[in-house]
């Protein structure tokens, strides 16, 4: 068992077979407020679980849950959703970084709900943009499915009711144009005006 940040990445933890991360006594903090103190980011928990799982030369499966960003979306508070958010994606890039090459391996990246019913209504360029809330609840919002892997192919069932799974990456190489008619899929690496460059799925923190 693990409680903090240097005991997830202790070089014993990572050769473990079995490991428990018992960090705080309720839930992680925010991004934006940087209070974490001795607790893991939700990308050192995604690095830990590719280290230790991958030990398993029958494979593995594992979810990994930006929980907070719904939380915020409950409180409609937009900087907490946005950074939480950021770190989601940056989790991601860390498991796209690993998987790029493999013919094995199926990411998907998708939602179980949309909360807060946020309209961005002006893009700033270098702050958070403007938007709208019309809830503190859940919405009914389609949410996409994103999807890597060699065996990825797009839902044919594009009918109205079942959203298209867009195969953004195909044979282990990222393509930047969406593999689905008006889906963008996931972005490449970019410059964040909120927390510094991204570069190789990890962010600096200011």
């Amino acid at each position: 068992m693990v409680t903090d940040a240097v005991g997830l990445s202790n070089p014993a933890t990572r050769a473990a077979e079995y490991v428990s991360g018992q960090f705080g006594s309720g839930y992680m903090p925010y991004e934006y407020d940087g209070t974490f103190g001795t607790l893991p980011h939700l990308t050192d928990m995604t690095t830990a679980a590719l280290d230790i799982l991958d030990n398993n030369p029958d494979g593995f499966f594992l979810m990994v849950e930006g929980g907070r960003i719904d939380h915020a979306g409950h409180d409609n508070d937009l900087e907490r959703n946005v950074e939480e958010t950021l770190e989601f994606a940056d989790s991601v890039q860390i498991i796209l970084t690993w998987a790029a090459g493999r013919d094995d391996t199926l990411v998907i990246v998708t939602a179980d709900h949309e909360t807060g019913g946020m309209t961005v209504l002006t893009d700033n360029p270098g702050d958070y943009p403007t938007v709208s809330w019309t809830t503190g609840g859940h919405t009914g919002a389609n949410v996409p499915v994103y999807a890597w892997g060699g065996q990825c192919r797009p839902n044919q069932r594009n009918d109205g009711k079942h959203l298209p799974v867009c195969c953004r990456f195909r044979s282990g190489t990222r393509q930047h144009e969406p593999a689905c008619p008006g889906h963008p899929g996931l972005a490449p690496p970019r410059h964040d005006p909120f927390r510094g460059e991204i570069r190789s799925g990890t962010r600096e923190r200011s």
